[in-house]
């Protein structure tokens, strides 16, 4: 998983692969795209352990801003947001239809025939069984998100490095107490 998220995710999207079934495509920043024999839920799951974020809690403490609150974007960072975006028709009743994609990487939206295309870098274009008018609230969500996110942002209050405050364990090895703003 962590070789997989250094390369800098694009988009996670749901796909049928030939001889393979269910899969996950990742696009990513440094490589040609990834092919994991994984549901995506099972990738979202994983990459919210990973970054040791509860995906119930951030829906729950999100659901009441978006637009949506069945499409909530996903929260990695501050700078890693990914909005969901319908990318195909499941033939089966478990197999997902959204696809992920990270707001940092989208450059431009087109629209034809009921379907949008999110144009990112590197020329990657993924297409959406959504209409530019939906694509745009689903961006307009991510950005509520993001700004909620920023704001959660974690510090250290200054007056934690005086001598006297800092509290050890292991004879050397300091405790740094963080607060959420």
């Amino acid at each position: 998983m962590e070789n997989i998220l250094n390369k800098k995710i694009m988009a996670f999207v749901p796909e049928y692969v030939e001889n393979r079934g269910n899969c996950t495509t990742i696009y990513t920043k440094e490589n040609e795209p990834i092919i994991l024999d994984r549901h995506i839920k099972t990738f979202i799951k994983n990459i919210c352990k990973y970054y040791m974020i509860d995906l119930t809690a951030t829906r729950k403490r999100y659901s009441k801003l978006v637009i949506s609150p069945n499409m909530m974007p996903i929260p990695l960072s501050k700078h890693d947001i990914f909005i969901p975006f319908k990318t195909r028709v499941p033939l089966a009743k478990n197999d997902g239809s959204l696809g992920y994609v990270n707001m940092r990487y989208i450059k431009n939206l087109s629209d034809g025939d009921g379907i949008t295309t999110l144009h990112l870098e590197d020329n990657l274009k993924i297409k959406c069984l959504c209409n530019i008018s939906t694509a745009r609230k689903q961006m307009k969500s991510g950005y509520i998100v993001k700004n909620c996110f920023k704001d959660r942002s974690m510090y250290v209050a200054e007056n934690e490095f005086k001598d006297e405050n800092i509290f050890y364990y292991n004879e050397n090895k300091p405790i740094v107490i963080i607060y959420e703003k």
